[in-house]
Protein backbone atom coordinates (compact mmCIF):
# COMPACT_ATOMS: atom_id res chain seq x y z
CA UNK A 1 0.00 0.00 0.00
CA UNK A 2 1.26 3.45 -0.90
CA UNK A 3 2.26 5.83 1.89
CA UNK A 4 -0.13 8.47 0.54
CA UNK A 5 -2.99 5.96 0.71
CA UNK A 6 -2.18 5.22 4.38
CA UNK A 7 -2.22 8.97 5.10
CA UNK A 8 -5.64 9.36 3.42
CA UNK A 9 -6.99 6.42 5.43
CA UNK A 10 -5.82 8.12 8.61
CA UNK A 11 -7.45 11.41 7.57
CA UNK A 12 -10.68 9.58 6.70
CA UNK A 13 -10.90 7.80 10.08
CA UNK A 14 -10.01 10.93 12.04
CA UNK A 15 -12.51 13.17 10.24
CA UNK A 16 -15.19 10.45 10.49
CA UNK A 17 -14.81 10.35 14.26
CA UNK A 18 -14.85 14.15 14.39
CA UNK A 19 -17.94 14.30 12.16
CA UNK A 20 -19.78 11.83 14.42
CA UNK A 21 -19.03 13.77 17.61
CA UNK A 22 -19.95 17.16 16.06
CA UNK A 23 -23.02 15.95 14.19
CA UNK A 24 -25.47 17.14 16.87
CA UNK A 25 -23.99 20.64 16.80
CA UNK A 26 -24.33 20.78 13.01
CA UNK A 27 -27.93 19.53 13.12
CA UNK A 28 -28.91 21.94 15.91
CA UNK A 29 -27.62 24.83 13.77
CA UNK A 30 -30.50 24.26 11.34
CA UNK A 31 -33.84 25.63 12.56
CA UNK A 32 -37.27 26.41 11.14
CA UNK A 33 -38.80 29.75 12.10
CA UNK A 34 -42.11 30.88 10.56
CA UNK A 35 -41.84 28.22 7.87
CA UNK A 36 -38.33 29.30 6.85
CA UNK A 37 -35.01 27.57 7.39
CA UNK A 38 -32.60 29.59 9.53
CA UNK A 39 -28.96 28.66 10.20
CA UNK A 40 -27.32 29.42 13.56
CA UNK A 41 -23.78 28.28 12.92
CA UNK A 42 -21.75 27.99 16.12
CA UNK A 43 -18.01 27.34 16.19
CA UNK A 44 -18.56 23.62 16.78
CA UNK A 45 -21.08 23.56 13.93
CA UNK A 46 -18.49 25.01 11.57
CA UNK A 47 -15.96 22.48 12.84
CA UNK A 48 -18.46 19.69 12.21
CA UNK A 49 -19.09 20.97 8.67
CA UNK A 50 -15.32 21.01 8.04
CA UNK A 51 -15.00 17.44 9.30
CA UNK A 52 -17.77 16.32 6.94
CA UNK A 53 -16.24 18.05 3.89
CA UNK A 54 -12.76 16.65 4.52
CA UNK A 55 -14.21 13.22 5.28
CA UNK A 56 -16.12 13.18 1.96
CA UNK A 57 -13.00 14.29 0.06
CA UNK A 58 -10.83 11.62 1.69
CA UNK A 59 -13.52 8.98 1.17
CA UNK A 60 -13.81 9.75 -2.54
CA UNK A 61 -10.04 9.66 -3.04
CA UNK A 62 -9.81 6.30 -1.28
CA UNK A 63 -12.77 4.97 -3.26
CA UNK A 64 -11.17 5.97 -6.59
CA UNK A 65 -7.87 4.38 -5.58
CA UNK A 66 -9.72 1.24 -4.56
CA UNK A 67 -11.42 1.09 -7.97
CA UNK A 68 -8.11 1.41 -9.81
CA UNK A 69 -6.89 -1.79 -8.15
CA UNK A 70 -9.95 -3.76 -9.32
CA UNK A 71 -10.81 -5.43 -12.61
CA UNK A 72 -13.19 -3.70 -15.01
CA UNK A 73 -16.17 -5.82 -13.94
CA UNK A 74 -15.55 -5.01 -10.26
CA UNK A 75 -15.09 -1.33 -11.09
CA UNK A 76 -18.43 -1.22 -12.85
CA UNK A 77 -20.10 -3.00 -9.94
CA UNK A 78 -18.79 -0.71 -7.19
CA UNK A 79 -19.28 2.40 -9.33
CA UNK A 80 -22.91 1.73 -10.15
CA UNK A 81 -24.48 -0.46 -7.45
CA UNK A 82 -23.84 1.88 -4.46
CA UNK A 83 -25.03 4.83 -6.55
CA UNK A 84 -28.12 2.86 -7.52
CA UNK A 85 -28.84 2.03 -3.87
CA UNK A 86 -28.49 5.70 -2.94
CA UNK A 87 -30.89 6.68 -5.72
CA UNK A 88 -33.32 3.95 -4.63
CA UNK A 89 -33.20 5.22 -1.04
CA UNK A 90 -33.78 8.83 -2.09
CA UNK A 91 -36.62 7.75 -4.38
CA UNK A 92 -38.26 5.81 -1.55
CA UNK A 93 -37.96 8.76 0.85
CA UNK A 94 -39.30 11.28 -1.67
CA UNK A 95 -42.22 9.01 -2.59
CA UNK A 96 -43.29 8.66 1.05
CA UNK A 97 -41.89 11.84 2.62
CA UNK A 98 -45.33 13.18 3.51
CA UNK A 99 -45.82 10.13 5.73
CA UNK A 100 -42.62 10.79 7.71
CA UNK A 101 -42.27 13.11 10.71
CA UNK A 102 -39.38 14.47 12.69
CA UNK A 103 -37.09 17.49 12.55
CA UNK A 104 -34.93 16.18 9.70
CA UNK A 105 -37.89 15.40 7.43
CA UNK A 106 -39.53 18.70 8.35
CA UNK A 107 -36.38 20.56 7.29
CA UNK A 108 -36.23 18.64 4.00
CA UNK A 109 -39.91 19.27 3.22
CA UNK A 110 -39.52 22.95 4.02
CA UNK A 111 -36.35 23.30 1.91
CA UNK A 112 -37.95 21.56 -1.08
CA UNK A 113 -41.41 23.15 -0.63
CA UNK A 114 -43.10 19.75 -0.30
CA UNK A 115 -46.51 19.28 1.27
CA UNK A 116 -49.59 17.13 0.88
CA UNK A 117 -51.33 19.70 -1.32
CA UNK A 118 -48.74 20.27 -4.08
CA UNK A 119 -47.09 16.83 -4.51
CA UNK A 120 -43.77 18.51 -5.26
CA UNK A 121 -42.06 15.38 -3.98
CA UNK A 122 -42.76 13.65 -7.33
CA UNK A 123 -41.32 16.61 -9.19
CA UNK A 124 -38.13 16.34 -7.14
CA UNK A 125 -38.15 12.60 -7.73
CA UNK A 126 -38.03 13.28 -11.49
CA UNK A 127 -35.14 15.73 -11.01
CA UNK A 128 -33.22 13.16 -8.98
CA UNK A 129 -33.85 10.53 -11.68
CA UNK A 130 -32.44 12.86 -14.36
CA UNK A 131 -29.38 13.66 -12.22
CA UNK A 132 -28.86 9.94 -11.57
CA UNK A 133 -29.02 9.17 -15.31
CA UNK A 134 -26.49 11.90 -16.12
CA UNK A 135 -24.11 10.71 -13.38
CA UNK A 136 -24.39 7.12 -14.63
CA UNK A 137 -23.67 8.22 -18.21
CA UNK A 138 -20.50 10.07 -17.28
CA UNK A 139 -19.46 7.25 -14.94
CA UNK A 140 -19.64 4.68 -17.74
CA UNK A 141 -17.96 7.08 -20.19
CA UNK A 142 -15.08 7.63 -17.76
CA UNK A 143 -14.63 3.98 -16.83
CA UNK A 144 -14.82 2.72 -20.43
CA UNK A 145 -12.63 5.45 -21.96
CA UNK A 146 -9.53 3.19 -21.73
CA UNK A 147 -11.37 0.63 -23.89
CA UNK A 148 -11.50 3.21 -26.70
CA UNK A 149 -7.79 3.88 -26.27
CA UNK A 150 -7.06 0.15 -26.44
CA UNK A 151 -9.06 -0.06 -29.69
CA UNK A 152 -7.08 2.79 -31.25
CA UNK A 153 -3.73 1.41 -30.06
CA UNK A 154 -4.36 -2.14 -31.32
CA UNK A 155 -5.58 -0.85 -34.68
CA UNK A 156 -2.45 1.27 -35.04
CA UNK A 157 -0.21 -1.66 -34.10
CA UNK A 158 -2.05 -3.94 -36.53
CA UNK A 159 -0.91 -1.66 -39.39
CA UNK A 160 2.62 -1.34 -38.03
CA UNK A 161 2.27 2.32 -37.07
CA UNK A 162 4.86 2.51 -34.30
CA UNK A 163 5.09 5.45 -31.91
CA UNK A 164 7.19 6.18 -28.82
CA UNK A 165 4.72 5.05 -26.13
CA UNK A 166 1.14 3.89 -25.84
CA UNK A 167 -0.87 5.46 -23.03
CA UNK A 168 -4.09 3.76 -21.97
CA UNK A 169 -4.65 4.78 -18.34
CA UNK A 170 -7.47 3.40 -16.22
CA UNK A 171 -7.35 0.66 -13.58
CA UNK A 172 -4.78 -2.04 -12.86
CA UNK A 173 -6.20 -4.32 -15.56
CA UNK A 174 -5.80 -1.64 -18.23
CA UNK A 175 -2.29 -0.86 -17.01
CA UNK A 176 -1.37 -4.50 -17.65
CA UNK A 177 -2.82 -4.20 -21.17
CA UNK A 178 -0.85 -0.98 -21.65
CA UNK A 179 2.39 -2.70 -20.65
CA UNK A 180 1.68 -5.59 -23.04
CA UNK A 181 0.95 -3.23 -25.94
CA UNK A 182 4.12 -1.29 -25.26
CA UNK A 183 6.10 -4.55 -25.35
CA UNK A 184 4.56 -5.30 -28.74
CA UNK A 185 5.41 -1.75 -29.74
CA UNK A 186 9.01 -2.32 -28.67
CA UNK A 187 9.18 -5.49 -30.77
CA UNK A 188 8.10 -3.45 -33.78
CA UNK A 189 10.91 -1.01 -33.10
CA UNK A 190 13.47 -3.79 -32.84
CA UNK A 191 12.43 -4.99 -36.29
CA UNK A 192 12.63 -1.52 -37.83
CA UNK A 193 16.37 -1.80 -38.40
CA UNK A 194 16.00 -5.13 -40.22
CA UNK A 195 13.08 -3.87 -42.26
CA UNK A 196 14.94 -0.67 -42.99
CA UNK A 197 17.82 -2.66 -44.49
CA UNK A 198 15.39 -4.71 -46.55
CA UNK A 199 13.38 -1.71 -47.75
CA UNK A 200 16.18 -0.69 -50.09
CA UNK A 201 15.86 -4.04 -51.83
CA UNK A 202 12.07 -3.76 -51.98
CA UNK A 203 12.36 -0.38 -53.66
CA UNK A 204 14.46 -1.92 -56.43
CA UNK A 205 11.98 -4.60 -57.46
CA UNK A 206 8.60 -3.33 -56.20
CA UNK A 207 7.00 -0.12 -57.50
CA UNK A 208 7.00 2.73 -55.00
CA UNK A 209 3.26 3.07 -55.52
CA UNK A 210 2.79 -0.57 -54.53
CA UNK A 211 4.81 -0.08 -51.34
CA UNK A 212 2.80 3.06 -50.61
CA UNK A 213 -0.48 1.14 -50.90
CA UNK A 214 0.51 -1.93 -48.89
CA UNK A 215 3.37 -0.76 -46.69
CA UNK A 216 6.92 -2.10 -46.61
CA UNK A 217 6.31 -3.97 -43.35
CA UNK A 218 3.33 -5.88 -44.76
CA UNK A 219 5.24 -7.05 -47.84
CA UNK A 220 8.38 -7.88 -45.88
CA UNK A 221 6.62 -10.04 -43.30
CA UNK A 222 4.33 -11.90 -45.70
CA UNK A 223 5.39 -15.41 -46.62
CA UNK A 224 5.69 -16.64 -50.20
CA UNK A 225 2.30 -17.96 -51.31
CA UNK A 226 0.32 -15.97 -48.75
CA UNK A 227 -2.33 -13.51 -49.82
CA UNK A 228 -2.92 -9.85 -48.96
CA UNK A 229 -6.40 -8.39 -49.25
CA UNK A 230 -7.01 -4.67 -49.63
CA UNK A 231 -9.83 -2.43 -50.85
CA UNK A 232 -8.55 -0.66 -53.96
CA UNK A 233 -9.69 0.94 -57.21
CA UNK A 234 -8.64 -0.91 -60.34
CA UNK A 235 -8.34 0.07 -63.99
CA UNK A 236 -8.71 -2.72 -66.52
CA UNK A 237 -7.31 -1.64 -69.89
CA UNK A 238 -8.07 -4.08 -72.72
CA UNK A 239 -6.94 -3.78 -76.34
CA UNK A 240 -10.09 -4.60 -78.27
CA UNK A 241 -8.60 -4.97 -81.76
CA UNK A 242 -5.54 -6.99 -80.81
CA UNK A 243 -6.46 -9.86 -83.17
CA UNK A 244 -6.62 -7.36 -86.03
CA UNK A 245 -3.16 -6.12 -85.17
CA UNK A 246 -1.81 -9.67 -85.08
CA UNK A 247 -3.04 -10.33 -88.61
CA UNK A 248 -1.80 -7.00 -89.96
CA UNK A 249 1.82 -7.21 -88.87
CA UNK A 250 4.34 -9.88 -87.98
CA UNK A 251 4.88 -11.22 -84.48
CA UNK A 252 8.10 -9.28 -83.90
CA UNK A 253 6.58 -6.05 -85.17
CA UNK A 254 3.45 -6.73 -83.16
CA UNK A 255 5.53 -7.10 -79.99
CA UNK A 256 7.30 -3.82 -80.69
CA UNK A 257 3.93 -2.23 -81.40
CA UNK A 258 2.55 -3.28 -78.01
CA UNK A 259 5.83 -2.39 -76.31
CA UNK A 260 5.49 1.18 -77.56
CA UNK A 261 1.97 1.25 -76.15
CA UNK A 262 3.18 -0.01 -72.74
CA UNK A 263 6.06 2.45 -72.68
CA UNK A 264 3.60 5.29 -73.23
CA UNK A 265 0.87 4.10 -70.85
CA UNK A 266 2.82 2.87 -67.81
CA UNK A 267 4.39 6.31 -67.06
CA UNK A 268 0.88 7.82 -67.08
CA UNK A 269 -0.24 5.20 -64.56
CA UNK A 270 2.74 5.91 -62.31
CA UNK A 271 2.27 9.69 -62.50
CA UNK A 272 -1.37 9.16 -61.53
CA UNK A 273 -0.29 7.35 -58.35
CA UNK A 274 -1.02 3.81 -59.54
CA UNK A 275 0.94 0.74 -60.49
CA UNK A 276 0.48 -2.17 -62.88
CA UNK A 277 -0.66 -5.19 -60.86
CA UNK A 278 -1.18 -7.62 -63.74
CA UNK A 279 0.01 -7.93 -67.33
CA UNK A 280 -2.50 -9.69 -69.58
CA UNK A 281 -2.27 -11.00 -73.12
CA UNK A 282 -4.51 -8.21 -74.33
CA UNK A 283 -4.00 -5.51 -71.73
CA UNK A 284 -3.12 -4.61 -68.15
CA UNK A 285 -4.74 -4.12 -64.72
CA UNK A 286 -3.58 -1.11 -62.71
CA UNK A 287 -4.29 -0.38 -59.04
CA UNK A 288 -5.07 3.05 -57.57
CA UNK A 289 -5.92 4.43 -54.15
CA UNK A 290 -9.35 5.68 -55.27
CA UNK A 291 -11.62 5.66 -58.31
CA UNK A 292 -11.05 9.36 -59.05
CA UNK A 293 -7.36 8.86 -59.85
CA UNK A 294 -8.23 5.68 -61.76
CA UNK A 295 -10.77 7.53 -63.94
CA UNK A 296 -8.43 10.47 -64.48
CA UNK A 297 -5.69 8.07 -65.57
CA UNK A 298 -8.05 6.24 -67.95
CA UNK A 299 -9.07 9.54 -69.54
CA UNK A 300 -5.40 10.50 -70.01
CA UNK A 301 -4.66 7.13 -71.64
CA UNK A 302 -7.62 7.54 -73.97
CA UNK A 303 -6.51 11.05 -74.92
CA UNK A 304 -2.98 9.76 -75.55
CA UNK A 305 -4.21 7.07 -77.92
CA UNK A 306 -6.45 9.57 -79.72
CA UNK A 307 -3.56 12.02 -80.09
CA UNK A 308 -1.13 9.41 -81.39
CA UNK A 309 -3.73 8.06 -83.78
CA UNK A 310 -4.36 11.50 -85.28
CA UNK A 311 -0.69 11.99 -86.15
CA UNK A 312 0.56 10.59 -89.49
CA UNK A 313 3.72 9.24 -87.86
CA UNK A 314 1.80 7.84 -84.91
CA UNK A 315 1.96 4.10 -84.33
CA UNK A 316 -1.20 3.79 -82.24
CA UNK A 317 -4.10 2.22 -84.08
CA UNK A 318 -5.48 0.43 -81.05
CA UNK A 319 -9.05 0.57 -79.83
CA UNK A 320 -9.22 0.43 -76.06
CA UNK A 321 -11.84 -0.91 -73.73
CA UNK A 322 -11.37 0.29 -70.14
CA UNK A 323 -13.20 -0.56 -66.91
CA UNK A 324 -12.87 1.10 -63.49
CA UNK A 325 -14.18 -0.73 -60.44
CA UNK A 326 -13.80 -0.65 -56.67
CA UNK A 327 -13.30 -4.01 -55.02
CA UNK A 328 -11.26 -5.96 -52.51
CA UNK A 329 -8.18 -6.94 -54.41
CA UNK A 330 -6.48 -10.23 -53.54
CA UNK A 331 -2.70 -10.11 -54.05
CA UNK A 332 -0.49 -13.17 -53.76
CA UNK A 333 3.06 -12.83 -52.50
CA UNK A 334 5.31 -14.45 -55.13
CA UNK A 335 9.03 -14.70 -55.73
CA UNK A 336 10.84 -13.59 -58.86
CA UNK A 337 14.61 -13.99 -59.04
CA UNK A 338 14.69 -14.73 -55.28
CA UNK A 339 12.87 -11.46 -54.56
CA UNK A 340 9.36 -10.92 -53.25
CA UNK A 341 6.70 -9.26 -55.34
CA UNK A 342 2.90 -9.09 -55.43
CA UNK A 343 0.72 -10.66 -58.09
CA UNK A 344 -2.95 -9.89 -58.53
CA UNK A 345 -5.06 -13.04 -58.22
CA UNK A 346 -6.88 -13.57 -61.50
CA UNK A 347 -10.39 -14.09 -60.10
CA UNK A 348 -11.19 -10.40 -60.41
CA UNK A 349 -9.97 -10.46 -64.03
CA UNK A 350 -13.01 -12.58 -64.89
CA UNK A 351 -15.26 -9.90 -63.37
CA UNK A 352 -13.51 -7.23 -65.43
CA UNK A 353 -13.90 -9.24 -68.62
CA UNK A 354 -17.61 -9.65 -67.88
CA UNK A 355 -18.03 -5.88 -67.48
CA UNK A 356 -15.81 -5.20 -70.51
CA UNK A 357 -18.35 -7.07 -72.65
CA UNK A 358 -20.25 -3.77 -72.63
CA UNK A 359 -17.32 -2.11 -74.36
CA UNK A 360 -17.09 -4.89 -76.93
CA UNK A 361 -20.83 -5.13 -77.63
CA UNK A 362 -21.71 -1.46 -77.52
CA UNK A 363 -18.48 0.06 -78.80
CA UNK A 364 -17.89 2.23 -75.72
CA UNK A 365 -14.41 3.10 -74.47
CA UNK A 366 -14.51 3.64 -70.71
CA UNK A 367 -17.15 2.27 -68.32
CA UNK A 368 -17.22 2.11 -64.53
CA UNK A 369 -19.35 0.50 -61.82
CA UNK A 370 -21.69 1.91 -59.19
CA UNK A 371 -19.07 1.07 -56.53
CA UNK A 372 -16.54 3.24 -58.33
CA UNK A 373 -19.09 6.06 -58.62
CA UNK A 374 -19.85 5.91 -54.90
CA UNK A 375 -16.12 6.15 -54.15
CA UNK A 376 -15.75 9.48 -55.97
CA UNK A 377 -15.42 12.70 -54.01
CA UNK A 378 -18.26 15.20 -54.28
CA UNK A 379 -16.12 17.92 -55.83
CA UNK A 380 -14.92 15.68 -58.70
CA UNK A 381 -16.74 16.81 -61.82
CA UNK A 382 -16.93 14.76 -65.00
CA UNK A 383 -19.52 13.70 -67.57
CA UNK A 384 -21.08 10.25 -67.61
CA UNK A 385 -24.31 8.39 -68.34
CA UNK A 386 -26.01 5.19 -67.22
CA UNK A 387 -25.84 2.49 -69.92
CA UNK A 388 -27.21 -0.69 -68.31
CA UNK A 389 -26.52 -3.57 -65.92
CA UNK A 390 -24.40 -6.72 -65.76
CA UNK A 391 -24.39 -9.71 -63.43
CA UNK A 392 -28.10 -10.44 -63.94
CA UNK A 393 -29.02 -6.81 -63.45
CA UNK A 394 -27.31 -6.51 -60.04
CA UNK A 395 -24.43 -4.28 -61.15
CA UNK A 396 -25.23 -0.88 -62.74
CA UNK A 397 -22.71 0.29 -65.35
CA UNK A 398 -21.93 3.87 -66.40
CA UNK A 399 -20.08 5.27 -69.40
CA UNK A 400 -17.52 8.05 -69.02
CA UNK A 401 -18.08 10.69 -71.71
CA UNK A 402 -14.86 12.65 -71.13
CA UNK A 403 -12.91 10.22 -73.33
CA UNK A 404 -14.60 11.58 -76.46
CA UNK A 405 -13.78 14.72 -78.42
CA UNK A 406 -15.48 17.89 -77.21
CA UNK A 407 -18.22 18.08 -79.85
CA UNK A 408 -19.31 14.48 -79.36
CA UNK A 409 -18.99 14.71 -75.59
CA UNK A 410 -21.21 17.80 -75.43
CA UNK A 411 -23.86 16.15 -77.64
CA UNK A 412 -23.91 12.95 -75.58
CA UNK A 413 -24.14 14.92 -72.36
CA UNK A 414 -26.92 17.15 -73.70
CA UNK A 415 -29.18 14.18 -74.48
CA UNK A 416 -28.02 11.83 -71.72
CA UNK A 417 -31.34 12.07 -69.86
CA UNK A 418 -33.29 10.89 -72.91
CA UNK A 419 -30.71 8.17 -73.52
CA UNK A 420 -31.03 6.88 -69.94
CA UNK A 421 -34.83 6.85 -70.28
CA UNK A 422 -34.37 4.64 -73.34
CA UNK A 423 -32.08 2.28 -71.41
CA UNK A 424 -34.60 1.93 -68.58
CA UNK A 425 -37.42 1.31 -71.06
CA UNK A 426 -35.34 -1.37 -72.76
CA UNK A 427 -34.53 -3.09 -69.46
CA UNK A 428 -38.23 -3.03 -68.51
CA UNK A 429 -39.16 -4.74 -71.79
CA UNK A 430 -40.80 -1.70 -73.41
CA UNK A 431 -38.85 -2.17 -76.65
CA UNK A 432 -40.98 -0.01 -78.99
CA UNK A 433 -40.83 2.89 -76.56
CA UNK A 434 -37.07 2.43 -76.14
CA UNK A 435 -36.63 2.17 -79.92
CA UNK A 436 -38.31 5.54 -80.49
CA UNK A 437 -36.21 7.16 -77.78
CA UNK A 438 -32.91 5.80 -79.10
CA UNK A 439 -33.85 6.83 -82.66
CA UNK A 440 -34.31 10.44 -81.53
CA UNK A 441 -31.04 10.47 -79.61
CA UNK A 442 -29.07 8.83 -82.43
CA UNK A 443 -30.23 11.47 -84.91
CA UNK A 444 -28.49 14.08 -82.72
CA UNK A 445 -25.15 12.25 -82.71
CA UNK A 446 -24.52 9.68 -85.47
CA UNK A 447 -21.24 8.47 -83.91
CA UNK A 448 -22.97 7.28 -80.73
CA UNK A 449 -22.24 3.55 -81.06
CA UNK A 450 -23.90 2.69 -77.74
CA UNK A 451 -27.17 4.30 -78.77
CA UNK A 452 -26.97 2.69 -82.23
CA UNK A 453 -26.44 -0.76 -80.73
CA UNK A 454 -29.37 -0.32 -78.37
CA UNK A 455 -31.53 0.80 -81.30
CA UNK A 456 -30.69 -2.34 -83.27
CA UNK A 457 -31.38 -4.52 -80.23
CA UNK A 458 -34.77 -2.82 -79.82
CA UNK A 459 -35.57 -3.56 -83.47
CA UNK A 460 -34.67 -7.22 -82.98
CA UNK A 461 -36.69 -7.50 -79.77
CA UNK A 462 -39.71 -5.76 -81.33
CA UNK A 463 -39.58 -8.06 -84.35
CA UNK A 464 -39.42 -11.15 -82.15
CA UNK A 465 -42.34 -9.87 -80.06
CA UNK A 466 -44.44 -9.24 -83.17
CA UNK A 467 -43.67 -12.72 -84.53
CA UNK A 468 -44.69 -14.33 -81.26
CA UNK A 469 -47.88 -12.29 -81.25
CA UNK A 470 -48.76 -13.38 -84.80
CA UNK A 471 -48.21 -17.03 -83.96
Amino acid sequence: MKTSTKIWIGIFIATLIGAIFTARFLLSAINIIDGKIVFYMTTLAWVGLGFNVINMLAGNILFIRFLKTRKLSTMLFFSTVPLGLVFGGIAFVLSNINNFSGQTFTIVKTALNINVANYNNYLWLGVVAIVYTIIMFFTFALLLNPVKKVQIATKRLAYGEVSNKINIGGNKQFLEIENSLNKINQNYKQQEYILGKQSGNFDRFLPKQMLKHFGKNVVAKSEIGSQIRKDVSMLYCNIKNLNFVDKSIGMNDNYKYLQVFMNEVIPIIKKSGGFVAKYLEDGIVAVFANSQTALECAIKISNLVATKKSKPQGTFGLKLGMVVDNMQGVFEVTQVDKKKTLDLVSDCILDFKKIDEFNKVFGSTLVFTKEALNNLQVHFKFLYRYIGNVDNGNLPIFECLDVYEKQKKDKLNKFHNQFEEGVRSYLCGRFNEAKNTFEKVYKQEKTDSVCYTYYNKCCEKSAMTNMAFCE
